[in-house]
């Protein structure tokens, strides 16, 4: 019998500006490894099961909604901020959201990535158990200053949390700090966001009241220290280069683990999402961007950008090619010095030459595209093979239109352009332009001359024609 998991739910904090960022983007969806600060922190919530989830926005709303929603979909709600008056009253907001919800809710921070499942998993534990109804996640720091302390009893309970500012000299030694990461019994929490208050300073609600008036009931407050990694935020650029380095650093051994050979770990770059096969090969300066997936066996060489490519086995993606949003089946050799655009496909065995751009063609297998050829809007079948410097991009001047290329063709340069073209099995094409609408089949096809038709300029055209040149002489 599969035993049932405790309801569990998240509250994402994402409403802050960040002004020490010195940016409109609001700070949550700066990247870190390739993602959002805030995708990390959905993808967490997911990971642990929490549904449902709410992140609460505010400054640049619109922006980080459609952020969230172009890569969630729906599994997200959303809770506006207008006013940013405090942790605390951002938690009011997104509960108002959970009006039904019974069980532990977590709430999260939009700008902190590099939290682990295992981490916050144990942290809801302690709720779930009926341990505490409020659990806190802590870490501890050499450097304290200007974080709460936690401070604990015998039994290594919560006795408060204590702000830096009115620390005791003793508690100022304490090094274990609140890193404001907290799991709640969600009957507990609507109560105790009821009787925040705002008489401080900054006239602000906090999260940390929450913890108070738990102790204040004689309830046990749990927390759970995590290495600082963990829990380290990003209040400015240098903090985000910070989160930067973890992640990659995190990212890269994953990889390394799992079978991949990364020449040149330092010098190369691997997105939060990308998906290697083990056995391949990855050399200096490659980035691997957005939801790229590599197969056993692949070779991408030095210089490559693939970006939200699928690549299967054993390919070979030679030096400094670029493939945005393409596939590559497997034991096809691409580049060097390559450009698949988006909406391209190539076969397996479908070699392509360098200084190539092919944009929404697909190339049958073992079809051959030489190098220095343009490709577009062109389906190839079984064995063809386009040689150097063949431009197959359609093109009347208004309208790329498409070409289909049937089985067994060879392709020398001039392929047809100009109308809407198919060449039939077993033919040749030869050199020129060639503008027909069906080449036949086991046909051979060549050009005749274009000809020309001189039609006189009118004067005023003519005339203005003549001040501009005299204008650019002089000039």
């Amino acid at each position: 019998m599969v035993e049932k998991k405790p309801p569990l739910a998240a509250v994402i904090l994402a409403a802050g500006q960040g002004s020490r960022m010195k940016s409109q983007q609001a700070k949550v969806l700066f990247e870190v490894g390739g993602e959002p600060m805030v995708a990390w922190s959905i993808r967490l919530a997911l990971a642990v099961g929490a549904d449902p989830i709410v992140a609460v926005v505010g400054h640049e709303a619109e922006q980080v909604t459609y952020k969230i929603s172009s890569r969630f979909g729906s599994v997200v709600q959303f809770a506006h901020q207008a006013k940013r008056l405090g942790t605390g009253h951002a938690a009011q907001i997104g509960m108002a959201s959970l009006p039904h919800f019974s069980g532990t809710v977590l709430i999260l921070y939009g700008d902190v990535p590099l939290l682990e499942a295992e981490s916050l998993q144990k942290l809801a534990a302690l709720v779930t158990s009926n341990e505490s109804p409020v659990a806190v996640m802590s870490t501890h720091l050499t450097e304290p200053t200007g974080y709460g302390r936690i401070v604990r009893d015998s039994s290594l309970s919560v006795t408060r949390i204590v702000e830096h500012k009115d620390a005791s000299p003793e508690e100022r030694a304490i090094t274990e700090v609140n890193a404001g990461i907290y799991a709640i019994d969600s009957t507990f929490l609507r109560e105790a966001l009821s009787l925040l208050s705002n008489t401080n300073t900054q006239r602000e609600y906090y999260l940390t009241d929450i913890v108070a008036s738990a102790i204040n009931k004689q309830y046990k407050v749990a927390a759970l220290a995590v290495d600082s990694e963990e829990v380290q935020g990003a209040n400015d650029r240098s903090q985000l280069a910070q989160l930067e380095a973890i992640a990659r650093k995190r990212i890269m051994a994953r990889h390394l683990s799992a079978g991949v050979t990364f020449i040149s770990p330092e010098h190369s770059y691997v997105g939060a999402e990308v998906h290697i096969g083990k056995d391949c090969v990855i050399h200096p300066g490659v980035h691997l961007r957005g939801k790229t997936t590599l197969g056993a066996g692949v070779t991408v060489d030095v210089g490559s950008i693939l970006i939200d490519a699928d690549v299967a086995s054993n390919a070979i993606i030679c030096p400094y090619s670029v493939l945005e949003k393409v596939r590559v089946n497997a034991a096809t050799s691409i580049g060097p010095f390559v450009c698949l655009r988006p909406r391209t496909a190539l076969e397996e065995t479908s070699p392509t030459g360098n200084f190539g751009p092919i944009k929404k063609a697909t190339i049958a297998q073992a079809g051959n595209v030489s190098h220095l050829s343009y490709i577009t809007k062109t389906h190839t079948d079984h064995d063809i093979r386009a040689e150097a410097k063949t431009p197959s991009n359609n093109h009347n001047h208004l309208s790329k239109n498409s070409v289909t290329i049937e089985n067994h063709n060879y392709v020398s340069p001039g392929l047809p352009q100009e109308v809407p073209t198919t060449v039939n099995n077993y033919s040749n094409l030869m050199e020129e332009r060639i503008s027909s609408e069906k080449i036949l089949p086991e046909s051979l096809a060549f050009a005749t001359p274009r000809q020309t038709k001189n039609v006189a300029v009118p004067t005023p055209i003519r005339e203005h024609l003549r001040a501009c040149k005299a204008k650019n002489t002089n000039g």
